[in-house]
């Protein structure tokens, strides 16, 4: 009579690694997953925030040349030339 305990012993270890694997696989996936969801996140602000100072920067210059002759007389300096 053969003795398959070796065997079967190997086959029970080869299962446990493979189901390692196969967990590891998984936790992987769902880490890609969640990064891939942040980094749309992180996109859409990005361009929000490239909207804003896209808006904001010619306001801000405007108002800055509507705004500096009062500032300068306010100050009592004598306007540029």
């Amino acid at each position: 009579m053969t003795d398959y305990s070796f065997t079967l012993q190997a086959v029970m270890e080869l299962q446990k690694t493979i189901g390692g694997l196969t967990e590891a696989v998984n936790t992987l996936k769902t880490q890609s997953e969640k990064q891939g969801t942040k980094l749309e996140s992180i996109s859409q602000r990005v361009y929000a925030a490239t909207v804003v100072v896209m808006i904001a920067v010619p306001v801000i210059a405007f108002l800055a040349n509507w705004f500096a002759p009062t500032i300068v007389a306010a100050l009592h300096l004598p306007p540029a030339k």
